[in-house]
């Protein structure tokens, strides 16, 4: 069997500076850990653009010369396949279609927005559109490893996916939470809330790209039965439910959130442009 590439490094720069490398199919992060109390800086880059010339700069400035070669090799091995087949998951080509084309949708309905626009909010305890954006990218980076794992076979199957009678419960559940035709608001899991307060007006782009890898990765799930594979919820380990409901509750997800973001532009106080 061939030996799985290299996917994570870690470089001391001070006794209380490191950089860490982390690879993936879907993508490509460079952390930086300081002082315990300052946050942990993160740059990031898809496995196409790491694979392009992005982040070497910042990887050859902060850690060992040899990472960079390694990492390089190693983001080769990770480049996904082409398909050349009909898909195994027949369910999987509407929902991929139409998560294709959402970046686009979300751009032509957002993308005219300032920064101050994205990150108005009506009041403290009401997500701003950016809000609602960068929830949508925590919420989905948070299945990567665990599709990742289900990509390569050596998805390590835990004690509550063995129980069956649980299952269909929890996905019947949040598929109906997470569906936009839902207009009861549902309370957010510490867990999934947006990692930033303020928003750069960059944050349609990261979205588009993480959508991009989110694509790849689920289409390279085909491999298995959807049906049959079961996931963990980031929430909760009990909490498990079959890839084909984590897909559908995913992308349905994605749809709920840009429905609240739009209903956000269209209040009366919404600042203009």
């Amino acid at each position: 069997m061939a030996e799985s590439p290299r996917t994570f490094w870690q470089y001391l720069k001070g006794p209380m500076h490191t950089f860490e490398l982390h690879l993936s199919s879907a993508e490509v992060v460079l952390k930086e850990f300081k002082d315990s109390d300052e946050p942990v800086q993160q740059l990031r880059a898809s496995l196409e653009g790491f694979l392009n010339g992005e982040l070497h700069e910042a990887i050859m400035a902060s850690m060992n010369e040899a990472v960079l070669p390694q990492a390089l090799e190693s983001a080769r091995a990770l480049q996904p396949v082409k398909r050349t087949g009909p898909l195994k998951n027949a369910y999987l080509a509407p929902i991929l279609e139409q998560g294709r084309g959402f970046p686009a949708k979300v751009k032509a309905a957002l993308g005219h927005l300032t920064a101050d626009q994205l990150n108005w909010k009506p009041d403290p305890n009401t997500w701003s559109i950016g809000e609602c954006i960068d929830h949508l990218i925590t919420s989905n980076r948070l299945y990567f490893a665990q599709l990742e794992a289900i990509t390569r076979g050596d998805k390590h199957v835990t004690f509550w996916e063995k129980l069956p009678i649980l299952h269909g419960f929890w996905g019947r559940t949040l598929i109906k939470v997470t569906s936009p035709d839902n207009p009861k608001k549902g309370k957010t899991r510490p867990v999934f809330e947006p990692s930033r307060s303020t928003v750069p007006a960059t944050i349609l782009d990261e979205f588009a790209d993480q959508q991009r890898q989110l694509i790849d990765i689920v289409n390279r799930t085909d491999m298995v039965d959807h049906h049959e594979v079961m996931i963990t919820s980031p929430a909760a380990d009990f909490i498990t439910y079959s890839l084909h409901d984590a897909v559908v509750i995913l992308f349905q997800h994605e749809q709920r959130h840009f429905n609240q973001a739009k209903a956000l532009m269209a209040r009366a106080e919404f600042p203009k442009g």
